[in-house]
């Protein structure tokens, strides 16, 4: 997106951009590999990306975020089995 583009010191695509068709509209997804101390960043960027959308009218948004196996371990102080 031009008005907000990629910035690599918040995140890195994994994939940007696909889509998956419906009955009823689409489902449009983009997934980030987001940096240490970055995620307030990268979800400030994705809500102004998907604002932008729903100036359109009709459009409905969600912005999840997950863990790494890995990082979901370290919250809950465990490691990653060997």
């Amino acid at each position: 997106m031009k008005k907000f583009p990629d910035d690599n010191t918040i995140s890195k695509p994994v994939i940007p951009f696909m889509v998956e068709s419906l009955m009823k509209g689409t489902h449009n997804f983009s997934i980030y590999e987001v940096k240490n101390g970055k995620l307030e960043d990268a979800i400030d960027v994705a809500t102004k990306r998907v604002l932008e959308f729903s100036k359109m009218g009709g459009i409905k948004y969600k912005i999840r975020y997950y863990l790494s196996a890995s990082e979901a371990m370290k919250s809950i102080n465990l490691s990653m089995p060997s």
